[in-house]
């Protein structure tokens, strides 16, 4: 039986407020032989996620989570594709 033939309708739980933020770990340890250079196949031996009420709050604390930690200065460089 499908959930709505339970008797359940859409939307278990109550819409959350919190902004989550899912992110790599890369391992270059436990990676000693493979390239380190990031590429499209993305080597990351796990995940995290960062969770707070807004996205600068979560996306820190993935960071800080897969233990990339940022630097309170300097250049940043982000490339994204919309492919």
């Amino acid at each position: 039986q499908t959930l709505a033939e339970l008797g359940y309708e859409d939307g278990l739980y109550p819409e959350s407020k919190q902004v989550h933020v899912k992110a790599p770990v890369f391992s270059f340890t436990k990676l000693a032989k493979v390239d380190s250079l990031l590429g499209p196949e993305m080597k990351s031996t796990g995940e995290v996620m960062g969770t707070d009420a807004t996205l600068e709050k979560a996306l820190y604390k993935a960071f800080e989570a897969s233990y990339l930690h940022l630097p309170n200065f300097g250049n940043v460089v982000f490339t994204i594709a919309d492919e």
